[in-house]
Order: C-alpha cells, then sequence, then structure tokens
C-alpha cells in the first residue's frame, strides 16, 4: 500500500510540473506587450526626503545616508489645461476672499511713470563776456539765481586799450583833423565795440569816461558766475551766465523696456511736491542710455510763467505712450512670479474651478500690465486671495507641472 501512494503522489506532482511548464510561457507571452506599453514617467529633480525644499539633479544621499526622492513629471493628460487646473470649495473661496477681474483690452495707450528733474533750456543760454582785455571794477550780479532784466546795467569795466582809442578820437575831434584819420580812428572803435551812436555819444560829452558799462543781454537768472569784482577779464572769460526763467527743461529717467514705445511728441504731466501741475510734450529722446543709472532719458520743454519749476527741482511725471498694437492688460496685482522668470495668474473657469495659466508679459503702467501671450479677452484672473490659492495649488503639486511645462504659454 504504501507503495502504491508514493508512486501516486509522483505522478501527481510530475502532471503538476507539466502543466506549469505550459502555461507559464504563455502567460508571459501575454502580458509582455502591456508592460513595453506601460509610459516612463520622467524625473524632474531629486529631493531630500527631511527637507523637501533641497533638490538635486541627480541621485544623491543626505548626510544621514537617506537616498534622495525622485520627483516625477506629471503624468500625461488630455491638455495642458485640464493638468492646470483644480477646484475650490465654495466655503473655502469665500474664506479666501476671492475676487476676479475681466481681462479688457488696452486703453489708446499706457502711462510711464518717472523721476525727473528741472534743469535750464541750454538752448536759450546767454554769457556776458568783454571784448576788450581789462579789469573788472564792479559786478551787480553776484550770486547764483540772481535774477537781471534785459538792458540792465550789470557791472562797469576798466579797459585801457578803449581809453586810449576815445582819446584819439576826441583830440582829432577838437583839432579838426582830416575825415581819413577820424575815419580810421572810428573804425578802430568800432572794433572794440563802440559803434556810432556811442561815438556820438562820446563827442557829446567831451572827455573819455573812465570805466565802460556792461548790459544784460537777456532777461533771465544767473547759474554761473566766472569772474568777480576786481578780476582780470579777456574776452575768453564768460563773466556771468544766464539762462531765462521760462522755458525750462525736464529731464525724465525710464527703464529701458520704454525705449521700443516712448515717441517724440507723447503727453507728458510733471507734478512737484508742492502740489503744482504742468503739462507737455516729449521734445528730445536721448540717443544713449545713461552710463551710471542704465536708465533712458527723455526730455520735455515746459513753459513756467509762475517760476515754481526751478532748476536743480525734483518732480514726478507720467509719460502717456500711444499702443501700436491691439493688447490686453490685466491688474499687476493679478500676476505672481517664481523668480525663474516665469509668471503666472490664475483663470476662474467657473463652478468653482480654476487654472493655473503663465503668462509673457509686456511693459507696466501703473497699476496694470500688457499681456502679450497666454490669455484671451474676456477671461477672468484672480486679483484677490491669490497667496491662498497659490499655496492650494502647492498642495496639488501644480508647482512641479509648472517647471515640467517650461513655462509654456497656452
Amino acid at each position: 500500500m504504501r507503495t502504491k501512494f508514493w508512486l501516486a503522489l509522483f505522478l501527481s506532482a510530475l502532471a503538476i510540473g507539466g502543466m506549469a511548464l505550459f502555461l507559464v510561457p504563455r502567460k508571459a507571452s501575454q502580458s509582455s506587450p502591456v508592460a513595453s506599453a506601460a509610459p516612463v514617467r520622467r524625473i524632474l529633480y531629486y529631493r531630500s526626503a527631511m527637507n523637501p525644499a533641497i533638490h538635486s539633479p541627480v541621485p544623491m544621499k543626505d548626510a544621514m545616508g537617506m537616498p534622495y526622492l525622485p520627483v516625477y513629471a506629471p503624468r500625461p493628460h488630455k491638455s495642458a489645461q485640464a493638468a492646470m487646473s483644480f477646484h475650490v470649495d465654495p466655503r473655502l473661496r469665500e474664506s479666501y476672499g476671492v475676487r476676479t477681474v475681466i481681462v479688457g483690452p488696452a486703453t489708446s495707450g499706457i502711462a510711464h511713470n518717472a523721476p525727473g528733474i528741472v534743469t535750464v533750456d541750454r538752448h536759450r543760454i546767454v554769457a556776458v563776456s568783454s571784448r576788450l582785455d581789462g579789469w573788472l571794477k564792479s559786478l551787480g550780479p553776484d550770486t547764483v539765481g540772481d535774477r537781471v532784466r534785459r538792458g540792465e546795467l550789470i557791472g562797469e569795466l576798466y579797459a585801457p586799450v578803449l581809453r586810449a582809442a576815445e582819446s584819439d578820437y576826441l583830440m582829432l575831434k577838437h583839432i579838426h583833423a582830416g575825415p581819413q584819420l577820424l575815419q580810421a580812428v572810428a573804425m578802430r572803435l568800432a572794433r572794440l565795440g563802440l559803434g556810432p551812436r556811442g561815438q556820438k555819444a562820446l563827442a557829446r560829452a567831451g572827455h573819455v569816461p573812465l570805466t565802460l558799462p556792461l548790459y544784460a543781454p537777456a532777461s533771465g537768472v544767473v547759474v554761473a558766475i566766472g569772474a568777480v569784482s576786481g578780476h582780470y577779464v579777456t574776452p575768453k572769460t564768460a563773466i556771468l551766465t544766464i539762462a531765462p526763467r521760462s522755458p525750462v527743461w525736464v529731464r525724465l529717467a525710464l527703464p529701458p523696456s520704454a525705449a521700443a514705445l516712448v515717441r517724440v511728441g507723447d503727453r507728458v504731466v510733471v507734478r512737484a511736491g508742492n502740489g503744482q501741475v504742468s503739462r507737455g510734450l516729449v521734445r528730445y529722446i536721448y540717443p544713449a542710455l545713461d552710463a551710471q543709472d542704465r536708465t533712458l532719458t527723455v526730455r520735455t520743454t515746459l513753459s513756467d510763467p509762475s517760476g515754481w519749476l526751478r532748476p536743480g527741482l525734483y518732480v514726478r511725471a507720467r509719460i502717456e505712450t500711444h499702443t501700436h498694437a491691439p493688447a490686453l492688460t490685466i491688474p499687476r496685482s493679478a500676476v505672481l512670479h517664481t523668480g525663474t522668470g516665469i509668471a503666472y495668474v490664475f483663470v476662474a473657469t467657473g463652478g468653482g474651478h480654476f487654472r493655473l495659466q503663465t503668462v509673457a508679459l509686456g511693459p507696466a503702467s501703473g497699476r496694470t500690465v500688457i499681456v502679450r501671450r497666454g490669455l484671451k479677452k474676456g477671461a477672468r484672473v484672480v486679483v484677490h486671495g491669490l497667496f491662498l490659492l497659490d499655496a492650494d495649488s502647492h498642495i496639488h503639486g501644480f508647482s512641479a507641472r509648472l517647471a515640467g511645462l517650461g513655462g509654456r504659454h497656452d
């Protein structure tokens, strides 16, 4: 009986082994296509198991010997928009204080705020100098900022060469010299700055004046003084430099990004700290950036009859530029920046659903910014409760998805 039992057991094991050899290769052949079709997920980076903020592009271990965990790219979705969408409960939306605005077209232009400084109009600056060598006996305006009027006596010059020529002229007049001698002396006086009217006045007076009067050639403000009383001056000496009180220049500093938008003729509104407002136009755009501040300098010319725009005064200005192509704008508060050059917004798609959308931005104007790509007219973007939604999106892992998309704009 024992022999028959062991024989039956051996035959049963042999039969089961044969069936296994027959079935296992067949099952493996059926499952292999499925295994080969399984997609391989791309690893974005590796992060520390103890501190998720620590990343590495390659596998490694921390100081305790624990291996970094891989962070995979998001699984493929039917669309990128679906991949970046999530839902927020109505009670959470209310507690977040979520508010949205509709994306709309830009107005006829955008405004650029810029600091500026008032300077004199260099096209109207006048220098007071003498045609003769001599000593400056007196000078009325002796402080930068003094005001002068055209034709006002501003100083006296002792010029020996002119006094000698005037003495010769009076002597020839007294002895009734011939016309040729008188004409020669008159021409000499004219070259020294004493014309026919001055010569007639000299003949009527009958004596040589001690000094030569200096008169202001224009009205304005003294902006530079090159000599004082008692100085010896030459024709090269700029005794005074006079600039008009009005008009004045205002030089404004803009970021280089505004260079392609600002045009000569754009409107400018200038405001000072005392509340005064003046309006003008962009008259000149400097061809080079400021070497120190790396800013673009533009200039406007303003009429200032009241005299409140004093040279050296710092002002704030707004330059209104015209858009040359249709553009969409959103509030600057609707934009979040990753710090890696990627900007994104949250778009409300209805029913409590929101979508994380990357955008390409243009120049900013006050509280708004132009959107070049990423949004369409009529879309609703979140402007309040943004950071709470951002925290919610990070909980859903959208920060990694945003990195996986590489900042692509839909």
